[in-house]
C-alpha cells in the first residue's frame, strides 16, 4: 500500500521527449517535460529532481529510447534521489488487456501502457492513436484482446523525410497548420497530405476492426489529427496514466 507523505516518481522516456510526474494514491500530478535532444536535458532534469517537494522512495520508468539514453536517465535518478528506478516492460496481460503480439516483450511499452489506460475508461473496446515521432494505431476489443496495431511516420517525421529525400520540396513552417483536402502551395500540400493519409488509416481501422470502439488520441499531434472525429477523446498524458496503473499495482502487491 501507499505510505503517507511520499510519492512515486513516474518517467516516460519517448523518442523525442522526457515526461515525468509525481503521483500518489489519487493519481498523477503536474507533468514536467523536456526534449532530450537538448544539450541541457541532463541539467534540466537534475534541476527538476531537486525541485521535488515530496520525498520519493520509488521510481518507475517506461522507455522506448535507446539503451544508452535510458541508462543515463536512470543514473541521474539514482545519483540525485538515492534509489534504483524500475523499468516497466510490456506484459502478457494486465488489468484485462491481453497483449496481441506474438513476442509480448517486443510491443512498445508506450503503446502497452496507453492501451491499459484507455481500456479502463472504455471497456466496450477502444482504438488508441499515439501521434508522436511515430504514429501508432492499436485496437483493443470489448474482451480486452489487443487485436494488433500499425506504425507509420509521425507528421513531422514524414515531412522531414519528404524534404530530405526530394530535390525541390521545401516546407515553410508558417504554412503547415492548415489541412485542406486540396492545397494551393507545396508546404500545405505536404502537411495536408500527411494529415489526411493518417486520418484515412485511422478511419479504415475504425471501420474494419473498431466496431463499437471508442477513439482515444494522445501524443503531440493528437489535436491536429483528432479534429476529424467529434466524439474522439484526447488524452495528452495517456502513457503516464497507464504507467501509474502499473506502478500502483506493483506497490500494492
Amino acid at each position: 500500500m501507499f505510505e503517507l507523505g511520499w510519492r512515486m516518481l513516474l518517467v516516460e522516456l519517448g523518442n523525442t521527449r522526457i515526461k515525468s510526474t509525481l503521483c500518489g494514491e489519487s493519481g498523477i500530478g503536474d507533468v514536467f517535460q523536456i526534449t532530450h535532444s537538448s544539450p541541457t536535458w541532463q541539467k534540466d532534469f537534475k534541476s527538476y529532481l531537486a525541485s521535488l517537494a515530496q520525498p520519493v522512495r520509488v521510481c518507475y520508468i517506461a522507455s522506448v529510447a535507446s539503451v544508452a539514453l535510458t541508462a543515463s536517465l536512470e543514473q541521474l535518478v539514482t545519483r540525485n534521489l538515492a534509489l534504483q528506478p524500475v523499468e516497466i516492460k510490456a506484459q502478457k496481460d494486465f488489468l484485462g488487456v491481453i497483449n496481441g503480439y506474438q513476442a509480448v516483450e517486443t510491443l512498445g511499452v508506450d503503446r502497452w501502457l496507453a492501451m491499459i489506460a484507455a481500456y479502463q475508461r472504455f471497456p466496450q473496446g477502444v482504438c488508441v492513436v499515439d501521434s508522436g515521432t511515430a504514429t501508432t494505431v492499436d485496437v483493443v476489443d470489448r474482451f480486452g484482446q489487443h487485436r494488433g496495431g500499425l506504425i507509420l511516420p509521425g507528421l513531422k517525421l514524414a515531412q522531414n523525410m519528404l524534404q530530405n529525400q526530394t530535390a525541390r520540396i521545401e516546407i515553410n513552417a508558417e504554412m503547415e497548420k492548415t489541412s485542406p483536402l486540396l492545397a494551393d502551395n507545396t508546404s500545405t500540400a505536404v502537411y495536408s497530405g500527411i494529415v489526411h493519409a493518417t486520418r484515412a488509416l485511422i478511419d479504415l481501422t475504425m471501420r474494419e476492426e473498431g466496431n463499437g470502439c471508442a477513439l482515444v488520441l494522445t501524443g503531440g499531434a493528437a489535436h491536429e489529427i483528432g479534429m476529424e472525429w467529434t466524439g474522439a477523446s484526447i488524452s495528452p498524458n495517456l502513457v503516464l496514466e497507464g504507467l501509474y496503473l502499473v506502478a500502483k499495482s506493483c506497490r500494492q502487491n
